[in-house]
C-alpha cells in the first residue's frame, strides 16, 4: 500500500514540475505528503502550497498545513496556514535553477494524553534554499 501512495505522489509531483514556469503571470501549484504507520504509530500530514509570479522567477503564495499523529496513548493534531516567497536563480542554458525561499506560519497545535489536552499556538519562519530541475 505505501508504494502505491509514493508512486501516485511521485507521479503528480513530476506532472507538475513538467509544466512549471518561473515567468509572470504563471501559477505554481504542489506541496508534500506523508503517511506513515508502524506498530502503534501512526501519522499523517498534508503541506499543499500554491503561488502566483508577480515577476519573472519571483512567486509569492500561501502554504497550509494540516497534520494528525497518534503514539500509543497520545494523540496530536495540527492546522497552520502561513505566507512563502521564492526567488530562482537563472542559469543559462541549463534545466537547473537554485532558489532561495522564506516562509512563515502560524499553526494550532492539540495534543491529548490519557484524557488530557493542550492547546497552543505555535509561530516558525523559515530561510533556505534549494535547487530545482526542470524537465521541459
Amino acid at each position: 500500500m505505501k508504494k502505491i501512495v509514493f508512486g501516485l505522489v511521485t507521479m503528480l509531483v513530476i506532472t507538475f514540475a513538467a509544466n512549471a514556469q518561473t515567468d509572470k503571470g504563471d501559477w505554481m501549484v504542489g506541496g508534500n505528503m506523508t503517511i506513515n504507520t508502524t506498530k502503534g504509530n501512526s501519522e499523517f500530514t498534508l503541506l499543499p502550497a500554491a503561488g502566483y509570479f508577480f515577476a519573472n522567477n519571483f512567486v509569492a503564495g500561501a502554504k497550509f498545513n494540516l497534520g494528525f499523529s497518534k503514539k500509543d496513548e497520545t494523540k496530536y493534531t495540527s492546522l497552520g496556514i502561513g505566507p512563502f516567497a521564492r526567488y530562482y536563480f537563472n542559469i543559462k542554458d541549463s534545466q537547473f535553477k537554485p532558489f532561495l525561499e522564506a516562509d512563515w506560519s502560524i499553526s494550532n497545535e492539540t495534543s491529548k494524553y490519557l484524557g488530557v489536552k493542550d492547546s497552543y499556538t505555535v509561530t516558525s519562519f523559515f530561510i533556505g534554499g534549494g535547487l530545482a530541475y526542470f524537465i521541459n
